[in-house]
């Protein structure tokens, strides 16, 4: 019987090292929650129900707009955890907050899950550099001496795209 010894290393990028989640804890009628960046869940079920919401015509126009209003708070709901636990806050309960808290709430839910469209400076820049680790990464991996990228700031020192070339 011959033995065959398979390679089992596999490339892979910590993200543990990228990504911290990020938390805000806030009281509320002498309760402690925390409001946590939406999971994958939370950000689908938020455009689903974004999507859902409007009604196209024919020649893709929207017509009109139905139930985009709850998307905040079914949004508020899958990132508001009781305390430190990891139960969610029903979204019953959420509805039944003041409008003002639900907005605020929703709009960090937002920004902790990098959501809007229109990306802020500093979202641009997490991003940018998010980027440049994993270029620096893969690069470090094909000649680790030759591919130092140093201390980058603002992109500009990078090559152009087509100026790259896979081994």
């Amino acid at each position: 019987m011959t033995e065959t010894i398979v390679d089992t290393t596999e490339e892979y990028t910590d993200y543990d090292s990228l990504f911290i989640q990020r938390e805000f804890k806030f009281r509320w009628k002498g309760k402690e929650y925390t409001l946590r960046e939406p999971d994958g869940d939370a950000a689908a079920q938020y455009q689903n129900m974004l999507m859902a919401s409007a009604s196209m015509s024919s020649d893709g126009k929207v017509q009109r707009i139905t139930g985009m209003a709850d998307s905040e708070p079914v949004l508020v709901s899958a990132c508001v955890f009781q305390g430190n636990t990891e139960k969610n806050v029903l979204l019953i309960h959420v509805k039944k907050w003041p409008s003002r808290l639900v907005d605020d709430l929703f709009e960090k839910a937002k920004e902790y899950g990098e959501m809007d469209k229109d990306d802020t400076l500093e979202v641009l820049y997490r991003k940018r550099d998010r980027i440049l680790t994993l270029i620096k990464d893969k690069e470090d991996k094909k000649d680790p001496a030759k591919n130092d990228l140093g201390n980058l700031t603002d992109g500009s020192e990078l090559p152009e795209s087509g100026d790259i070339q896979d081994q």
